[in-house]
């Protein structure tokens, strides 16, 4: 017996929108005007994101972030405290 695709296979896409609330940790340093990059962990693996500090602020290497807004296809974000 065959099983119908849609049962057996699993999809790990998602939506940039959905990177809102998640935690990352930045893998190039964010400055002050510009963009770097943050690794996200989800449940399909581990996705890189150009991303921004939403309060202008500059995030070095290895600061853990969350995902505060989504614009453009670049994930805004700020430190995670604590």
């Amino acid at each position: 017996m065959i099983r119908p695709a849609e049962r057996t296979e699993s999809s790990t896409g998602f939506s940039v929108q959905d990177l809102i609330g998640k935690h990352g940790e930045v893998w190039i340093g964010i400055p002050v005007d510009g963009f770097g990059e943050v690794l996200i962990t989800m449940a399909g693996g581990n996705t890189n994101h150009i991303a921004a500090s939403m309060d202008g602020n500059l995030i070095p290497e290895g600061t853990r972030v969350i995902v505060r807004n989504v614009k453009d296809q670049i994930i805004y974000v700020e430190i995670l405290e604590g």
